[in-house]
This record gives C-alpha cells, sequence and structure tokens, in this order.
C-alpha cells in the first residue's frame, strides 16, 4: 500500500510539473510570493516595489506601508521559491528580471506539491474506509485528473494548499479517532492550523470537524469512563488550531495594529449580501461556475452518499455538513463565483471530500448496473477533457478579452460565457494557428518574459518561444513523459500484486 502510495504521488506530481504555467497566474499570486521575498531579503512582511507594468495588489497600514491581505501560511508555502533571490546573491527587489522570472518560475510548482499530497491522502482515506487497492487508485486518479484538483495544481494560489491541509486534516483525525492514537490527533490539529493560517475560509470546517472529534470521543468516553482520554484528544487536536489562531492574530496585530484586521476590509453587510439561493444554484448548476461541471465525477460522489452512510455515517455526516457550510457560506458571498478564477474555486476545499463517497461505487464495481459503470466512465472522461482545458489555457487572459469585448466576464448563466466552452474555442483556435490575445495584457507579459500572443499555457512551450535550446527542452519533457509511463505502469504492477496478495484475498 505504502509503494502504491508513494508511486501515485510521484505520478501525480510529474503530470502537474509537465503541465506548469512556469509563472504566476494572477496579482494575487504575486502578493503571496512578494511577501515571501521580503521575508527572506529583509526579514518583514511588507510587498515591495512591483516591476514595470505588473500589477502586484496591496493594503497600506496606517502609516503607509503596504502590505498583502492574505493569510501568512500563503507565503510560508512559497519561501522555497523566494530563496532562489538569495541563491542567486540577489537580495531584495533590486533583482535583474531573469532572476525574478526564475523565482515566479519555481512558485508556479508550488501548487503541484500540494496537489499530488492531496492524491496521496484520498487514496490512504479510502483504504483506511474498507476500499480495496484497485477501487482506492481508481479513486485517486479520477481526483488527480478528472476533478478542479488538476486546474488548482496550475494555479499558485492559496486554495490549492489549503484544500490540501484540509482533507489531510480530515484523514489524519479520523485515523486517529479509529487507532485510538494521540500522535495522529495532533497531526490533525497542526493540518488545520497551517489551513487556516494559509487561507482563512477554511475556518468554516473548524466546527464540522470539531464536532466530530467532540462526538466521537464523547461517545468513547462515556461507554468506556475514559473521560480524561477523551479531553486529551481534544486538548491535542485543539492546541495547534489555537496557536495558529495566535500566530494569525500577531500577524494581523504586526502589519495592520489589531489583531482582528487582516486587510481585507469591507463589512458583513456588503460582503454578504448575495441572496443565498442565487448563490447556492451558481456554485451548484450554473454553466459558468457549477462545481458539478468543473468536476463531473462529484456527480457520482454524491450519488453514491447514501450508500457510502449506511457504512460510515459520521463520516458521512461530516462531508454533508462541511458541504453545507461551505456552500451557505460562500453563497451569501457577494464574490461568491470567486470573481476572476477558473472554476468555482470556493468550493475547490470540498472536492476531496465529495469524491470520497464513490469508493462505494468503485467497490462493488462488478455488481453495478450498466448504466452506473458508464455515467462513472463518462463523468471521468468529461472531467479529463475540462481539466485539460482548464491548465492549457490562461483563464485571465479569457475572461479579460470578454471584458474587453464589452461582455461582463462574471456572466455565470450563459453557457457560451462560460469558461468550459471559451477555453474549448481558445484551444481549438491556438491548435489551428491563432486565438485572440488581450493586448493591453503586452507591457506586463513582456515584463514577465511571456509571449504577447495567445497560446498553451505550460512552462515548457513559453521555453521554447522564447529561444531555449530545443534539444534541452525535448529532453526534459521527453524524459518526464518516458518516466510518467513508467511510473503509471508500475502503479499497475503495484495494484495488481497488492490486489492479488494473500492478505486482499482473505
Amino acid at each position: 500500500m505504502t509503494r502504491a502510495g508513494a508511486l501515485l504521488f510521484a505520478l501525480a506530481a510529474l503530470v502537474y510539473a509537465v503541465t506548469a504555467p512556469g509563472h504566476m497566474q494572477t496579482g494575487d499570486n504575486r502578493a503571496e510570493l512578494a511577501v515571501a521575498e521580503s521575508i527572506v531579503a529583509r526579514g518583514d512582511f511588507t510587498v515591495g516595489p512591483a516591476p514595470p507594468f505588473v500589477f502586484i495588489p496591496y493594503v497600506s497600514s496606517t502609516d503607509g506601508v503596504p502590505y498583502a491581505s492574505y493569510g501568512i501560511g500563503a507565503s510560508i508555502v512559497l519561501l522555497p521559491a523566494a530563496l532562489i533571490g538569495t541563491l542567486a546573491d540577489c537580495p531584495g527587489h533590486g533583482c535583474p528580471a531573469s532572476v525574478q522570472h526564475a523565482t515566479d518560475f519555481a512558485a508556479s510548482f508550488v501548487g503541484a506539491f500540494f496537489a499530488a499530497l492531496a492524491v496521496t491522502v484520498l487514496f490512504l482515506f479510502a483504504l483506511d474506509l474498507g476500499a480495496g487497492i484497485k477501487s482506492a487508485v481508481a479513486l485517486a486518479l479520477l481526483f488527480a485528473f478528472a476533478t478542479i484538483e488538476w486546474a488548482y495544481a496550475h494555479d499558485a494560489y492559496d486554495i490549492g494548499p489549503a484544500s490540501a491541509l484540509a482533507l489531510l486534516a480530515l484523514f489524519t483525525l479520523h485515523r486517529g479517532l479509529q487507532r485510538n492514537h494521540g500522535g495522529w490527533i495532533v497531526a490533525s490539529g497542526c493540518a488545520m492550523g497551517f489551513a487556516v493560517l494559509t487561507r482563512l475560509p477554511i475556518a468554516v470546517f473548524l466546527p464540522v470537524f470539531g464536532g466530530y472529534l467532540l462526538i466521537s470521543v464523547t461517545l468513547v468516553g462515556a461507554r468506556a469512563q475514559l473521560w480524561r482520554e477523551a479531553v486529551t484528544y481534544v486538548l491535542e487536536w485543539g492546541a495547534p488550531i489555537a496557536l495558529s489562531l495566535a500566530v494569525m492574530g500577531w500577524y494581523n496585530w504586526s502589519r495592520f495594529g489589531s489583531p482582528l484586521n487582516g486587510g481585507q476590509g469591507g463589512n458583513g453587510e456588503i460582503a454578504f449580501s448575495t441572496p443565498l439561493l442565487t448563490g447556492l444554484m451558481g456554485q451548484l448548476v450554473s454553466p459558468g461556475k457549477s462545481l458539478l461541471l468543473f468536476s463531473p465525477p462529484l456527480l457520482i460522489g454524491v450519488a453514491a452518499l447514501p450508500a457510502f452512510m449506511r457504512r460510515h455515517v459520521g463520516l458521512g455526516l461530516v462531508i454533508l455538513s462541511a458541504a453545507a457550510i461551505n456552500l451557505v457560506f460562500f453563497g451569501r458571498y457577494y464574490e461568491w463565483a470567486g470573481d476572476y478564477a477558473w472554476g468555482p474555486r470556493y468550493t475547490v476545499p470540498l472536492t476531496g471530500l465529495l469524491l470520497l463517497p464513490a469508493i462505494s461505487l468503485l467497490s462493488t464495481w462488478r455488481r453495478q448496473p450498466l448504466v452506473a459503470r458508464v455515467g462513472l466512465i463518462v463523468t471521468g472522461a468529461a472531467g479529463v477533457a475540462v481539466q485539460i482545458l482548464g491548465v492549457s489555457i490562461d483563464y485571465l487572459h479569457q475572461m479579460l478579452l470578454e471584458r474587453f469585448q464589452g461582455i461582463d466576464p462574471r456572466t455565470y448563466w450563459s453557457i457560451q460565457y462560460s469558461a468550459v466552452w471559451r477555453h474549448a474555442l481558445a484551444f481549438w483556435q491556438v491548435l489551428h494557428g491563432s486565438a485572440p490575445y488581450p493586448t493591453d495584457q503586452t507591457p506586463m507579459d513582456l515584463t514577465l518574459g511571456l509571449p504577447q500572443f495567445t497560446t498553451i499555457d505550460f512552462w515548457w512551450i513559453y521555453a521554447w518561444i522564447n529561444g531555449i535550446s530545443r534539444v534541452v527542452i525535448v529532453t526534459i519533457v521527453g524524459g518526464a513523459v518516458l518516466l510518467i509511463l513508467i511510473l503509471a505502469y508500475r502503479l499497475f504492477l503495484a495494484t495488481r500484486e497488492a490486489a492479488t496478495a494473500p492478505s486482499a484475498l482473505a
């Protein structure tokens, strides 16, 4: 099982790395990276001056110092990329463009690591729930390449790492409770705490996961008269989270003079002003932002939830509660759709949770009616196609094109303006010669070393266009593709071997 998990991680990480963009997708990404660079170069949390024509959003403190309005965890995960500046003996923001390009390039691979981690966690989760090795591998591959997880492995934004950490938190919490092991409980608290430090809205899961822990340990304590152990578990899980919240308060206070001010601004009346039905329907069924459209296999996960709950009622309630609280919270948010983003980015943390019940179908594959098996194959294939469109075309350019054509890119109820359709059209146009390009991006793309036309959004495509040696590119990418095939074959062998082992047949 360990071997299959390691192979899954390596396979997913390598595919994600080959399809990484090699640049930061949005100003939000750059702001988080700018803080990481300041930590490395000067030991502070400021946002330094942006390169010419490059937009990096910031919020000024009362004394006029520029800071990012994002969690410190998002910048911590980008520290390895920021270290490139120091390795080039170029501290601060006076680095030549080539060094900044290299830093951006390294940062664009961070999402790949966390997405591969999430894939491996879901695989292990399925095994812990009694799924066979084949079912667990199939579930992980669906998650990796047929859901929005792939698209957010392509994007260095904080939603990817935070989602992976939240999934890890639930997995380790469940494992700790099942094995009566405090170490796993502590690990869950650490993962959840760092997830909140990375992206504060992940805190909506705290009452759900915390309730699951409280109910589980209370029932055990009442039956076995072990209240001391139950309280210990609560403290072991809660202490790392409390420490993370304290760090967040200190971070806010050091920038804006208040532990409750993270720089987001606004007030509740404005922030939560969307009619709930509009936000819910938009997240579930709108052509522009439906989580089921951007991750089709979730249809199977949702359909399999009743069967899943018959065996795992506690986890089933956790999944339903987490989905409900996330959908309602962001359904009321004024930017319920995530604004300029690929698909419904606020629902990304739900992807692994909503897919997990599909093990009920995968584990009984041969006994399923033909319509169920065809449905899984069709949604899986559709999911892969949607993700290829998502990672192949720069979504920000497509949304800017809509705006420049006089179309509100937040028109989410028209199929013709859906990002899936827009990307399919752009992908077809690129393959046939040329696709529209938002010309007002020319100055910024020149500064970032990106081509001033629409092409496939992979780092090696840009390297080819920028004149990097063809031999080097073909060698690296060709070797990576060969290694992907080898890893896939070895995963197949490891799965078959584990499935036919005596312990698996017992």
